[in-house]
């Protein structure tokens, strides 16, 4: 094979006897022509030699390869000078611009971003784009295999998709024929595996499935680690940064092979390095096996790994287990590598690092939470509820970007998540450039906010505002267990949430998933409606109120005081003139008690209805963006009251454009609005309150400019410590000092003088 091929190359196919089988590959796909034909429940066995060239993540950008990390001279040297930068000590070595090979806020954040204005062209390793590096981009770096004179090869490898997979055949669609195409991943059948790794005997390994000979390939010291490490209440060590930092200094001696199974799994992966700390603890659960949670990582990457990626796995498979089952598997597992952001069965390899000087950024921090959050849960979906991801991401992506989102509320208050509540889906849904959720992976537009963040929108809107948390989590565990270790479809999921709450929620399904309609709801008009009371002088109050305070045109205005014919000419006024339509006639009274005591002996309950001290308002929403929505309505009264009310989606069933609502209140109304909490991710929140009021939201500069980069806030925080216990120590230098002098002129001076006697 060519040093650069990239992919699987099939040597050759064959049966258990040595007979070979025919075969036809097409591009990403090969099928595999059988001596005869395989009945249901029958059993046909081959086997497959391949080769597969391991490649530099970096020139292929793919969802596997290795990195090489700087020689330990080096990276003490960066070290070094990052923290003489923050001492405050001059070093121009210190003061050059990041290569591309430097770990930096920037690098970590770009790749990360997943705002709600986040498109298919923001790069990370589960969107792949046209402006990925492929393997014929130049870089500045010369890959090499062969070891230096003075040290070791410092490298961390991540092997994933490395072997022939058998594709799916389902009753729904028969065989998977998609072809891969980069964004559409894997649809897996479920298998058991038994996987001998030999490597040289300097790399410590992890993978897919548990470890089934430690004694052969972990030293006495480490087994002991690892065994107290699973009843420990805080991560421990199993191999230390000490330990891995002279473990990268060895040179392979020989090799060793290191046995993984793992059972009922639909893929295997691995990771290896000569340069790995370990740490672990374990997941406990009352009455069920301990799962070992663990990561793996480089010395570059110890001060935020060491803190936060063990605990972000163990929050994971707490809180995914809430809403959906006991996880099954005895090891969940975080490496970090070059890959940014990537799950296998049990293994995940997730990228971040901190500073050299061993700062990092909020930005950081929250990324390798969430990156973590995000993989492991993907332990559960889709590698346990074994969705299509051929065809639907969002089945996979999406509901599992709703889970991170859940379990980042639990992680701390106000956890900056990237996805979130519909909110966060407004720019993507009134963009122009969208298709429904409901389409191919390779389909899609914008792939990040169709397949992840609009998914978690509208499950968020599905749980706060439509179901409620608990019908919600019931139905949503009822799938999660129904479908484990099968192959749902869409209409899995909707049916069973629809099946376990009772709820119908085909108008949800169709504008959510099937249409590219956004909320947009406007409050058009609030008018007060007066009971008729059939009492005149009540009656004919009101009317006049309303007639003295009707709006006056500007011509009538000014014409106040004029003088007009009548006045010239008092014969021409009449009745009319001086008929007052808001005074109560005698006539009109009786004819009113009359109609009041026929009214009582016929309906005596209406006498009471007429009687109401309630408030009357009807309320004309608008449709503008076209997709149907409950109404949360948060209603100001007066006397500093207020009251909120949820109107059902169901009230658009007539009319989709234009709703008219009655209000019944016990109080004056003085103000309605709209969505008071970001519950419908409605796109334009101007009109969603009556009457309108000033909005401050937006602050301008009268110059706009490239800030420079500054210092993350941990290292100003530990330039300002150096900078104080500087200055504390040169006070002390000085005050030793002063003493010393003021100590000397206090001391009696010996007068030199002679006696003699005569």
């Amino acid at each position: 094979m060519k040093k650069r091929d990239p992919g699987v190359k099939i040597i050759k196919v064959q049966t258990l006897e040595g007979h070979s089988l025919h075969t036809r590959v097409v591009d990403t796909m090969m099928r595999v022509d059988l001596p005869r034909s395989l009945l249901s429940g029958g059993l046909f066995q081959f086997e497959i030699e391949w080769g597969v060239n391991v490649l530099r993540h970096k020139d292929t950008w793919a969802r596997s390869g290795y990195e090489d990390l700087k020689s330990l001279d080096i990276l003490d040297q960066e070290v070094q000078e990052a923290e003489d930068k923050l001492r405050g000590k001059s070093n121009k070595a210190a003061d050059k611009t990041p290569t591309d090979e430097t770990p930096t806020d920037e690098t970590s954040t770009d790749e990360t971003s997943t705002d709600d204005t986040s498109t298919d062209e923001t790069p990370t390793d589960e969107t792949p784009t046209d402006e990925t590096p492929t393997d014929e981009t130049p870089t500045d770096e010369t890959p090499t295999d062969e070891l230096t004179e003075s040290e070791p090869i410092r490298r961390i490898y991540e092997i994933a998709q490395w072997y022939p997979r058998l594709a799916a055949y389902t009753d729904v669609t028969g065989w998977q024929n998609k072809q891969f195409l980069g964004n559409g991943e894997f649809t897996l059948e479920f298998g058991d595996f038994v996987v001998r790794i030999t490597a040289p005997d300097h790399l410590t390994l992890t993978a897919t499935g548990e470890l089934m000979n430690p004694a052969e390939v972990l030293t006495a010291d480490q087994r002991s680690r690892l065994g107290q490490a699973a009843q420990a209440d805080q991560p421990m060590w199993v191999i230390t940064p000490q330990e891995a930092r002279a473990q990268s200094l060895k040179r392979p001696q020989s090799t060793k092979t290191w046995i993984f199974s793992a059972q009922k799994v639909r893929d295997f992966a691995f990771a290896a390095s000569n340069t790995f700390i370990w740490d672990a603890m374990g997941h406990r659960r009352s009455g069920s096996e301990t799962v070992m949670a663990m990561s793996f990582y480089p010395l570059e990457a110890e001060s935020l790994w060491s803190r936060y990626s063990t605990h972000a796995v163990l929050h994971t498979l707490e809180q995914y287990e809430r809403f959906a089952f006991l996880y099954p598997y005895p090891v969940a597992i975080s490496v970090n590598g070059p890959i940014f952001g990537m799950e296998y069965p049990m293994v995940s390899f997730n990228g971040v690092r901190p500073e050299p000087d061993g700062t990092y950024s909020e930005k950081s921090k929250y990324a390798l939470i969430g990156v973590i959050i995000h993989e492991v849960g993907h332990f559960f979906f889709p590698m346990i509820v074994n969705s299509d991801e051929r065809q639907w991401t969002w089945l996979d992506e999406g509901i599992n970007s709703f889970l991170q989102y859940q379990a980042e509320r639990a992680w701390e208050e106000e956890y900056p998540s990237w996805n979130g509540g519909p909110e966060k889906m407004i720019t993507y849904m009134t963009s122009g450039r969208q298709r429904p959720i409901m389409t191919n992976s390779e389909s899609l537009l914008q792939f990040g906010a169709n397949a992840y963040g609009k998914p978690t929108a509208a499950l968020s809107l599905l749980r706060e505002t439509i179901m409620g948390p608990t019908l919600f989590d019931e139905a949503f565990r009822a799938y999660a267990e129904r479908w484990k270790f099968k192959r749902p479809m869409p209409s899995d999921f909707f049916r069973t949430l629809e099946d376990v709450s009772g709820v119908d929620l085909d108008w949800f399904w169709r504008g959510w998933f099937y249409s590219t309609a956004h909320v947009d709801i406007q409050i058009k008009t609030v008018r007060r409606l007066r009971l008729k009371t059939k009492d005149p002088q009540q009656d004919k109050a009101v009317d006049r109120l309303r007639h003295e305070r009707r709006v006056l045109s500007i011509s009538v205005i000014r014409d106040e005081g004029r003088e007009r014919r009548v006045d010239r000419y008092p014969e021409l006024k009449d009745f009319y003139n001086t008929y007052d339509p808001y005074e109560v006639t005698p006539a009109e009274l009786e004819a009113a008690r009359v109609a009041e005591i026929a009214l009582s002996k016929k309906y005596p309950e209406r006498v009471k209805e007429l009687q109401t001290d309630a408030y009357f308002y009807e309320v004309t929403m608008i449709n503008k963006g076209g997709l149907v929505t409950p109404l949360p309505l948060r209603l100001e009264l007066e006397g500093h009251r207020s009251e909120l009310r949820r109107i059902p989606a169901e009230v658009w069933r007539k009319n989709h454009r234009e709703v008219k609502l009655l209000l019944e209140l016990d109080s004056p109304l003085l103000s309605i609005e709209f969505d008071p909490f970001n519950e419908t991710g409605d796109a334009h929140k101007g009109d969603n309150r009556f009457p309108q009021r000033i909005r401050d939201e937006v602050s301008f500069e009268l110059k706009t400019w490239r800030k420079p980069k500054t210092p993350n806030p941990m290292q100003k925080d530990l330039t300002w410590r150096y900078k104080q216990e500087k200055i504390a120590a040169e006070k002390s230098l000085k005050t030793k000092a002063d003493s010393a002098d003021q100590t000397a002129n206090e001391t009696p001076k010996i007068e030199d003088t002679t006696h003699i006697e005569e």
